[in-house]
């Protein structure tokens, strides 16, 4: 093997992506690794976009696994610039100012995580209670 060996982020990444497929009638939609934001001032470790049925699914992907702190306020930040709602409003049709929530996957779990701007869903790094992104 010649290339690098992938992170642990870029491995759960792929985890995500394959527990999506693996659930039935998941249709990704978009599903970026690395996705950068704000002239590249914020940068998601992913970004997805499924439907199941006729309903939409907009995430950003975290991953975190250190006792470093987790920085989840960027989100608020790039709530104010309007980049992404003007992104999903262009290539969803979304509503006015809709903003995806965060699917934060960590080693540590950190309890409610409040966000002025959107809803945190926090996974373990079994994806324990997977389903709870669909909720």
């Amino acid at each position: 093997y010649k290339g690098k060996i992938p992170s642990m982020h870029k491995i759960k990444l792929l985890d995500v992506y394959a527990e999506l497929k693996r659930q039935g009638g998941c249709n990704i939609l978009e599903f970026e690794t690395e996705k950068f934001w704000n002239d590249g001032k914020i940068r998601s470790d992913g970004f997805v976009v499924f439907s199941i049925k006729n309903v939409r699914y907009y995430y950003f992907i975290e991953i975190q696994i250190a006792n470093a702190y987790h920085n989840l306020e960027k989100y608020d930040v790039l709530y104010q610039t309007g980049e992404v709602q003007a992104y999903l409003k262009d290539k969803y049709n979304t509503k006015d100012n809709y903003f995806p929530r965060i699917l934060f996957i960590s080693d540590t779990n950190y309890g409610h995580i409040y966000l002025t701007s959107t809803k945190v869903v926090q996974l373990d790094l079994n994806f324990s209670n997977f389903a709870t992104i669909f909720i």
